[in-house]
């Protein structure tokens, strides 16, 4: 089951909103889950939400609950707030 991240906006832009984010938590990238690249989203203009999918890997291990955690760091829109 692949792993999903819904980034919101409060307000629609008219211009498309690029967000950049990071990856952690005790999954690792290129071994548990798929190598994401690049770490952007794009939120399309008029609309207010986007998604970060996660591709899971199925290494056949017997294994505790993995985490990931995206963490958004920076919009390519200067008018736009992260909340």
């Amino acid at each position: 089951m692949n792993g999903v991240f819904t980034v919101t906006q409060t307000k629609a832009s008219s211009v498309d909103t690029v967000v950049n984010y990071t990856l952690a938590g005790t999954a690792l990238e290129g071994i548990d889950y798929t190598t994401v690249s690049p770490h952007t989203v794009t939120i399309l203009a008029g609309q207010t939400t986007a998604t970060i999918t996660i591709p899971t890997l199925d290494d056949n291990l017997v294994e505790a609950t993995e985490t990931v955690i995206a963490t958004l760091t920076s919009i390519a829109v200067p008018t736009a707030t992260l909340r």
